[in-house]
């Protein structure tokens, strides 16, 4: 599929637009005071899983590095740079920036795109809501190549999506793919979806259904 859609513009406008309201990186049919629970909710959940991680495949490594792709809101960076994590934010808009660094000052927030920038090697990746607002095939799959390109042995990427059975229309912005599409994507560059991982059993994960239907971990193949 080919689309003329400029997801660049999209997001740059959008946030301009809903600069200091939620719904400029949520779902903008909700409420800014819905989208700011959420978002609060999900960093705690992901600063959670990217602390087992830390402890269950990496071992407790020092200075264990994090790359959060649309990061938005900034508060997993916040929440990562004050324990113990080395964090790097990449993301579509420079307001994103400037505003996620007032709340998060050590983490190093970058104006960034991972379908044509190279992304630095890091321990933990996490990409919430982002490959599918890529809705350019060949895009989407020179995104998750760059993202292979930056895990080592070890790495895991963290990213989420609600696999659909078939593909159907879809807003300009957004598209849904099957779990047979990802998994496709994914060993054409080295990777698959995580297998054995302990952390996939643990209560904060495995007992909360909506974040064990749409989160989603894969480690190098």
């Amino acid at each position: 599929m080919s689309t003329n859609f400029d997801q660049v513009s999209y997001w740059r406008d959008r946030h301009e637009k809903l600069r200091g309201d939620h719904r400029a990186t949520g779902n903008i049919s909700g409420s800014h005071e819905e989208m700011l629970r959420r978002k609060i909710y999900q960093a705690y959940l992901f600063s959670a899983l990217a602390s087992m991680l830390r402890t269950a495949v990496l071992k407790n490594k020092d200075s264990t590095t994090v790359l959060d792709i649309g990061f938005g809101t900034g508060f997993l960076a916040s929440i990562l740079t004050n324990t113990g994590f080395v964090y790097t934010g990449f993301d579509l808009s420079p307001i994103a920036v400037e505003d996620s660094s007032l709340l998060a000052p050590k983490a190093n927030l970058q104006v960034g795109n991972i379908v044509t920038d190279t992304l630095p090697t890091s321990d933990i990746i996490f990409a919430s809501e982002v490959l599918f607002h890529i809705v350019n095939d060949a895009s989407w799959h020179m995104a998750i190549s760059n993202i292979s390109k930056a895990m080592h042995l070890n790495s895991i990427l963290i990213f989420t999506e609600t696999f659909v059975s078939e593909i159907g229309k879809h807003p300009p912005h957004f598209r849904a793919r099957t779990k047979a599409m990802y998994e496709d994507a994914f060993e054409k560059v080295g990777l698959r979806f995580a297998r054995n991982l302990a952390v996939l059993t643990m209560p904060v994960f495995s007992q909360n259904t909506t974040f064990r239907k749409s989160v989603h971990l894969v480690e190098k193949a």
